[in-house]
């Protein structure tokens, strides 16, 4: 499953791809077949605007990985409420992504979270956003 690593959690990604590929993880890390990738590896800048963001992870099939941006107009839950079907990949918000760098049972309950949401993919198709503790 690929993953967009939206550029506002790159930190706290790296943290959860270091638990993700240790040993205890690696296996299943491996069958579920994750794959970090980030905005320019999808042609995107930096600063892309949500909306372009979250197409361009629909397009490609990946599941956006985000902090909590904010609301309003061109925001990514606008962006989802507009756009988003049932077919649709759900994006995934890190509650708080500078808590996962800084304490590590915290990211390692993100990482269980991430895990059981890419495991169960199918049926959470169109739920629009789910939350990363």
């Amino acid at each position: 499953m690929l993953i967009l690593t939206d550029n506002d959690v790159i930190g706290a990604v790296r943290a959860l791809r270091r638990i993700l590929e240790s040993p205890e993880w690696a296996d299943l890390t491996s069958a579920l077949e994750l794959q970090f990738i980030e905005l320019q590896d999808v042609e995107l800048p930096t600063d892309a605007p949500d909306g372009a963001v979250w197409q361009r992870s629909q397009d490609v099939g990946a599941l956006l990985i985000t902090g909590n941006r904010s609301s309003g107009e061109g925001s990514l839950d606008q962006t989802i409420a507009e756009h988003a079907g049932p077919e649709s990949l759900p994006v995934l918000t890190i509650g708080d992504p500078r808590r996962v760098i800084r304490e590590p049972v915290y990211a390692r309950e993100c990482v269980i979270s991430l895990l059981d949401f890419v495991e169960r993919i199918e049926t959470l198709r169109g739920t629009g956003r789910l939350f990363i503790p």
